[in-house]
């Protein structure tokens, strides 16, 4: 039986992580009320795209900052770290309750159902991270010598999240540039030519962002 002391830091990030997972796993299982207001798909994907994208790289950060190498910091401390990965997850999950709660166009419903996929592999990572930081937290000497998690050379335990870039991410920007094809190739009599132009330059806008993604999603 292990009888060595918890140390107080996982103490603390282990009731942090624990309200976390908890209101993750809750969020995910909730539907939204479906919403049957109008929407342009071009302008949809750009918007939560950058705030994904700002969103995780917040989140990466403040791992890396707060939780890169755990120290007898205060528990003001940790509390201040789980309360910012908090928000930041927060602000994920808000953003896919938002595109769920849509109901698209005939037209844009491959595009939306990718935007909900990416949202959807981007929480299953954090998700996954988090199942496996709690499994080290609830006992962590036996996890540091099952796992041989890295530390600095005093036994202080070193936290890690890397996020990759969904799959999804591929199969959208080849859907936005068929989009783009067909915007090129007509015109809509219903809108001024700076609205078809402006419809064209945002197709080009997320396509680079969403490359841009691809390369650089921490």
């Amino acid at each position: 039986m292990n009888t060595e002391p918890i140390p107080r830091p996982l103490i603390v990030l282990r009731l942090e992580f624990s309200e976390m997972a908890t209101s993750l796993n809750s969020r995910m299982i909730t539907q939204p009320e479906r919403s049957d207001l109008e929407f342009d798909v071009i302008d949809l994907i750009c918007e939560h795209i950058n705030k994904l994208k700002n969103h995780v790289n917040d989140f990466c950060k403040h791992v890396s900052e707060g939780l890169g190498t755990i120290t007898y910091e205060t528990d003001d401390h940790f509390r201040r770290i789980g309360s910012q990965l908090g928000n930041e997850l927060n602000g994920i999950l808000n953003g896919y309750d938002k595109v769920r709660c849509l109901t698209p166009h005939p037209d844009d419903f491959e595009g939306w159902k990718l935007l909900i996929q990416i949202y959807e592999d981007t929480i299953r990572q954090i998700q996954d991270w988090l199942t496996d930081v709690m499994m080290f937290l609830n006992d962590p000497v036996a996890e540091v010598e099952k796992r041989k998690v890295p530390t600095d050379g005093n036994d202080l335990v070193t936290l890690h999240l890397e996020m990759n870039p969904p799959n999804q991410m591929q199969g959208l920007t080849r859907w936005l540039e068929r989009l783009r094809d067909e915007l090129s190739a007509t015109y809509d009599e219903e809108l001024t030519p700076e609205q078809n132009q402006h419809r064209l330059n945002s197709a080009d806008l997320v396509i680079g962002t969403t490359l841009g993604l691809m390369i650089g999603w921490d």
